[in-house]
């Protein structure tokens, strides 16, 4: 039996078969990613793949439910019972989020009286009783209140240094770096410790994007495929290959990867698959770990404007077909990319200056006494407002508006 339709057998078997075709592709000209087209695709597989589950639980009585596209790029096999995590929808909540981090002095370089020094210290009677400060403590996120809801997109905006990659590692659930993590942080109404046990529900994406650069776009997907596909739903092997074939499909459909897949994903020093359509590769990937959170740390650097904006559509697509929950931070982003987010939080020094809906961050600051330029995006005027040498003050609001990050906040809060 077969997961596709004779059409879309022949489709599916033809974009993956071997080429031997060196012939350049042409360059596209439509944007890659095509978020109706997405959506359409996706309904369709899910069709074709329940049709399949309904033939295949007639002759299968194993399986006591039927296997459903969705429940598998959102949960795989669901473990209801030994889990206790019913729904793989996600959302999370903060409420006064602190993170405490040690200065750059808690760690010195040694020489070759630093082990006479130690043993002074330890020689001491004063520090006996007494518990030895490593560093210097200092608030990276002071008191941060907000939420993403399932299906939302989130956008951190902040300089360097302002905490943004610090407040996606911990609503990540990664805290063993920082010295301690205050407030409350919610996941679905799951608490922190009692998460730990759920890791694979929120994934964490650096800047970098990380695969082997030998192998091609279907090798890869296939590869992420053969650890995710359920082994009692789709019992026998040819099922198993069929689907495979067939989310691969949509997959690259959906993130304009069709005339990629036989090109290696390269890096550095292995021509392969430009910066963009590796990011839409790490996206095709993380589909298929069906994650409810994803956080996404200025994953768009280096990209170009085209590139990025195709990127940010692709997490669209990740909220509006799979309900997933996305939270990114960019250091630049074009208007277009920003109007894809629901939401939008600025931070400046780890405090959180304001957190809304996109429509209504510019009209804040610009109420509060900021000017903005002709032809300045958005989230460059957000992000400018936190630095002194580039914000400009709206004539009349001279010494009335918030000169210091605490300022900003108290006017926030």
């Amino acid at each position: 039996m077969s997961f596709l339709s004779s059409e879309d057998e022949t489709r599916s078997s033809t974009l993956f078969e071997d080429r031997n075709d060196q012939t350049e592709p042409e360059e596209p000209t439509e944007p890659a990613v095509k978020i109706d087209t997405a959506i359409a695709e996706y309904h369709a597989t899910k069709a074709d793949v329940a049709k399949l589950s309904k033939a295949n639980n007639d002759t299968e009585a194993a399986v006591d439910a039927q296997f459903d596209l969705q429940d598998f790029l959102e949960g795989g096999v669901r473990k209801e019972k030994q889990a206790g995590l019913k729904r793989q929808r996600l959302g999370v909540t903060w409420r006064d989020l602190t993170v405490v981090g040690e200065g750059a002095d808690a760690s010195s370089i040694a020489t070759i009286v630093s082990p006479f020094e130690a043993l002074g210290r330890a020689l001491n009677p004063a520090n006996w009783l007494s518990k030895a400060s490593k560093g210097t403590d200092f608030n990276i996120i002071s008191k941060a209140t907000g939420y993403c809801r399932e299906g939302e997109m989130l956008l951190v905006l902040g300089r360097p240094g302002s905490g943004c990659s610090t407040f996606l590692r911990v609503l990540a659930n990664m805290r063993d770096s920082y010295k301690e993590v205050q407030g409350d942080v919610s996941y679905g109404g799951i608490a922190p410790a009692d998460f730990k046990q759920y890791s694979g529900q929120v994934i964490y994406t650096a800047e970098e994007d990380v695969h082997f650069p030998t192998l091609t776009v279907e090798q890869t997907l296939s590869f992420s495929l053969r650890t995710k596909t359920p082994g009692a739903r789709v019992a026998e092997e040819a099922h198993k290959r069929s689907f495979r074939e067939r989310v691969a499909y949509m997959l690259v459909n959906m993130l304009g990867l069709v005339k990629q897949v036989q090109t290696l994903v390269g890096n550095e020093f292995i021509r392969g698959l430009s910066g963009g359509e590796r990011k839409r590769m790490t996206i095709a990937e993380a589909m298929t770990a069906h994650s409810a959170i994803y956080c996404w740390d200025c994953t768009t650097r280096g990209l170009d404007s085209a590139s990025a904006l195709d990127y940010t559509k692709s997490l669209r697509i990740l909220g509006d077909t799979l309900n997933k929950t996305s939270i990114a931070t960019f250091y630049q982003a074009s208007e277009d990319m920003y109007k894809e987010f629901d939401n939008v939080m600025v931070l400046d020094k780890g405090r959180t200056i304001f957190f809304g809906p996109v429509a209504r961050a510019k009209q804040y600051f610009i109420e509060l006494g900021f000017d903005c330029e002709p032809r300045k995006s958005t989230p460059d005027y957000l992000t400018g407002v936190t630095n002194p040498q580039e914000r400009k003050i709206r004539p009349g609001f001279e010494g009335k508006v918030p000169a210091t990050a605490s300022q900003l906040e108290a006017a926030w809060l």
